[in-house]
């Protein structure tokens, strides 16, 4: 006789805690979004290549978000030419920004058609793309597509 009306506690006080876990407010995720600000040429030799992205990454939501790393392939003309990576954490706060550098390298025997066949134009097509990871969520995607011109880089002084 004892024994039902402890089920019948238990029963209401579970039904009750499940109760109050459904109305409390829940937080709702905004995917960050990331841009390219720069893209800058850092060191070149007969071997490779080395440059430095700089990337923009705005947090919209209203509570921070740790950053663990970046990974970003460059592109040129459609091929894949570097890749890069940076395991550099920061914090973004609230509705703030942060901004992330990976340095990329291509190695000149592995990119050299996509560079040949780009020298051949005035412009080349490029792009930039990879993952910002978050802590606690999936990598974040992002892409820029832009385009070189190469008569003003025929002219710059190495």
């Amino acid at each position: 006789m004892l024994e039902m009306p402890i089920r019948r506690v238990i029963l209401i006080a579970a039904l009750a805690l499940s109760m109050a876990g459904c109305s409390l407010p829940t937080t709702h995720f905004e995917t960050p979004k990331v841009s390219l600000i720069n893209l800058a040429l850092q060191n070149v030799n007969m071997k490779s290549q080395e440059f430095l992205l700089d990337l923009r990454v705005e947090n919209p939501n209203q509570y921070g978000l740790d950053i663990s790393g970046v990974d970003a392939d460059l592109a040129l003309e459609g091929r894949g030419v570097a890749h890069g990576q940076t395991r550099q954490r920061l914090h973004i706060p609230a509705a703030g920004t942060a901004k992330v550098q990976v340095s990329i390298t291509t190695h000149l025997l592995d990119s050299l058609g996509s560079i040949l066949q780009a020298a051949t134009k005035q412009k080349a097509a490029y792009s930039v793309s990879g993952s910002v990871d978050i802590i606690g969520k999936l990598g974040i995607p992002f892409r820029y597509d832009g385009e070189l011109d190469l008569s003003k880089l025929s002219r710059q002084r190495w």
